[in-house]
């Protein structure tokens, strides 16, 4: 139910933990 916006932020804390893992 809407949750459109939750999956996006989702994919975009994804993002950042696996930039900044491969930034590590």
């Amino acid at each position: 139910a809407g949750g459109a916006e939750q999956d996006e932020a989702c994919a975009i804390k994804a993002a950042e933990q696996i930039g900044l893992t491969t930034q590590r």
